[in-house]
């Protein structure tokens, strides 16, 4: 019947049985550690939530906040009594693509929404977080007849300064059906640039003239895609002036790797930040990525930023 969006190794399936009323869902995480899971928190109904381990002892579902809050353990256990109508509407809720492009330009895409009730569904969608995506509108009215599944439109605007990577996009949806219903919801995006592998990595070096050891910071680039394409590498750190460096024209498969020393900002008193990416030349596309350089120690240590 469908599937929670849930942490990373973490598994929410929503099981249905002959009534509604029978509804569960099994949960576990493939992680060993127990205390690297999150816990998770969402309303899953009004009845008396329970969850019940492969050995059949029950215990109350903790409700905090009007949330429901459980940690998943690698033993899956079966979360009863929730409503199935809810589980539905929350397991199918969804951005229509899980890939935005770092393009500071309006792109036009669509929240899909599923009406799992017998009754036509009113309400309205609130765009809470995140901050950094420009998201229009904000709120968002439906109307939806039972058992359908609806787009409703959105525009999002990729700002230069956003950074790239995984987002998790949260709203909250008002519902009037058999009851009336607020749940607060989330999905899940990656900003990034299509064709384009980046990665950067530091290090440190040796000052033949002073014997101070020097911040190194390497870029490469490389074309996954079919066309030629004409990039220029940057950093940007505090203290530290903006530095842009120009790439040879890419052909497909082919890769460039621009070095930047930043003198003696190696040996740093406390952990520093350091922005760096990948922009078009002539164009709007450009991808940020974050770098933390530690304190420095005597032993060379080197870290890296991977655009999957």
């Amino acid at each position: 019947r469908g599937e929670l969006d849930t942490p990373q190794g973490v598994h929410a399936w929503i099981l249905k049985g002959p009534i509604s009323q029978d509804s569960a869902i099994v949960v576990w995480t493939d992680r060993l550690e127990s205390h690297e899971t999150e816990s998770i928190r969402m309303f899953l109904g009004s009845r008396r939530i329970q969850s019940v381990d492969a050995f059949g002892n029950a215990r109350d579902v903790q409700l905090v906040d009007g949330l429901h809050v459980f940690t998943p353990t690698e033993m899956p256990v079966f979360i009863e009594n929730v409503n199935l109508e809810v589980a539905q509407f929350r397991s199918v809720f969804a951005l229509d693509s899980n890939f935005l492009t770092a393009q500071n330009q309006m792109h036009q895409h669509a929240f899909v929404v599923h009406n799992p009730w017998n009754t036509t569904i009113t309400g309205e969608l609130i765009v809470t977080d995140p901050a950094d995506l420009d998201i229009s509108p904000r709120t968002i009215p439906f109307d939806i007849r039972a058992g359908k599944t609806v787009r409703l439109p959105v525009q999002i605007v990729v700002g230069r300064n956003v950074l790239g990577g995984p987002k998790t996009i949260k709203t909250r949806a008002i519902i009037s059906a058999d009851h009336d219903y607020t749940l607060d919801l989330q999905t899940k995006v990656e900003v990034g640039l299509l064709n384009v592998k980046f990665t950067a990595s530091w290090g440190q070096a040796i000052s033949v003239q002073s014997g101070q050891r020097n911040l190194i910071v390497t870029q490469t680039v490389t074309n996954t895609g079919s066309d030629v394409i004409n990039l220029d590498v940057f950093i940007m750190a505090p203290d530290i002036q903006f530095h842009r460096r120009r790439l040879p024209p890419l052909s497909p498969g082919e890769s460039a790797t621009r070095r930047f020393n930043l003198g003696q900002s190696a040996s740093p008193a406390t952990a520093m930040q350091i922005r760096v990416g990948v922009e078009e030349r002539d164009g709007s596309a450009r991808l940020n990525r974050l770098m933390t350089i530690p304190v420095a120690e005597n032993s060379v240590r080197t870290a890296q930023v991977i655009d999957p």
